[in-house]
């Protein structure tokens, strides 16, 4: 393998890993929307 195939190759993991981070990261936030606003709902009653 040379070196530019290498470096190659991590720049697309690296780019598959920040894709998945950044999904988490969606999730992450719509889960916390949704206890807010579940919360916000109990307060209300």
């Amino acid at each position: 393998m040379t070196i530019n195939q290498i470096t190659s190759q991590n720049c697309s993991v690296q780019q598959e890993y920040r894709a998945l981070v950044q999904k988490q990261r969606q999730k992450m936030k719509q889960r916390q929307q949704a206890m807010l606003t579940r919360l916000s709902a109990e307060i209300g009653n």
